[in-house]
């Protein structure tokens, strides 16, 4: 396993968290990853990419998942080990 300087380890963390949460959310209203896609103005292997922590989305991009999903952005990173005491 290659590793990764502390910074890259702890942005891979919040990426992977940010795609757990944003697949939960998604599956809770019950969109499809192509449903998604489609209202946030986005390409489906993007949604994919950002759910298998893979994507590095724009705060743009996350606002707009957000606004789709009826959740404040902050929500996005709720339950991340590195963001529990912020949210």
């Amino acid at each position: 396993m290659v590793r990764l300087p502390k910074t890259e380890q702890k942005v891979e963390g919040y990426l992977v968290s940010l795609g757990d949460n944003v697949k939960s959310l998604r599956l809770k209203c019950g969109l499809s990853q192509q449903s998604l896609a489609e209202s946030v103005g986005i390409s489906y292997p993007r949604i994919s990419e950002i759910e298998r922590g893979r994507g590095n989305p724009t705060v743009r991009t996350l606002q707009a998942i957000a606004d789709v999903l009826d959740v404040p952005i902050e929500r996005l990173f709720k339950g991340s080990k590195k963001t529990s005491a912020v949210a």
